[in-house]
């Protein structure tokens, strides 16, 4: 049986490609975790916030990461279109 380890886990998602089952899905931290909660895990609110912080810059990162790749791609079809025009007018 395939497990995460979610007092160890940071969100950076370094599990996600080798998992061999493909059963890991990222999601959201919570916005609210109890006191209890907090010291049952052994965390405390600086890791949290350290964590929530690290996690809110991946999602902005990878959100940067398809607009731009968007824009690439976006960019590459224009030039393959731009190629394909100037050829049939030879």
């Amino acid at each position: 049986m395939h497990t995460v380890i979610t007092s160890e886990c940071t969100g950076c998602e370094l599990c996600v490609a080798p998992c061999p089952v493909d059963c890991i899905v990222m999601k959201p931290l919570p916005t609210r975790i109890d006191k209890e909660h907090s010291l049952i895990q052994g965390r405390n609110t600086r890791v949290r916030n350290w964590q929530k912080r690290r996690y809110d810059a991946r999602c902005l990162r990878k959100e940067k990461e398809r607009t731009e790749n968007a824009e690439r791609a976006k960019q590459k079809r224009a030039e393959l279109v731009k190629m394909q025009s100037e050829s049939s007018q030879q």
